[in-house]
């Protein structure tokens, strides 16, 4: 039986950077899901506003932690911390909101490492 292909924890990096963007090229690559099971850690908004500039024909599916996920290629499995406030956020704009939002991605991927639920 072949092992099973590590789930690999994605952090998306600051939201009002190019992190967003750059996450859904690579996922729109069937090569990494023939390598892994990826999961991004972040903002499911924040996904869904890259796509309209991203240039790919994806999917984001919100889940509620790594257990949620499919890893279906052509649906983004994003572990959705929902902790950006879209009201005052701007792309391109340092701020502490995508500072904090950015740290909290990395927090929750140590977590999810250190539980044992991602690789």
């Amino acid at each position: 039986m072949a092992a099973a292909k590590p789930v690999l924890g994605i952090t998306l990096g600051d939201p009002a950077g190019v992190g967003p963007e750059i996450t859904l090229k690579a996922l729109a690559e069937q090569d990494i899901y023939d390598l892994c099971r990826p999961l991004v850690i972040g903002d499911s908004r924040i996904l869904e506003q890259a796509l309209a500039f991203s240039g790919t024909n994806l999917r984001i599916r919100p889940v509620d932690g790594p257990r949620y996920a499919h890893f279906d290629h052509g649906a983004v499995d994003v572990y959705d911390l929902k902790n950006v406030d879209m009201n005052d956020f701007q792309i391109g704009q340092i701020s502490s909101l995508s500072g904090h939002a950015a740290f909290e991605y990395i927090k929750q991927a140590i977590d999810l490492a250190l539980a044992g639920e991602i690789d």
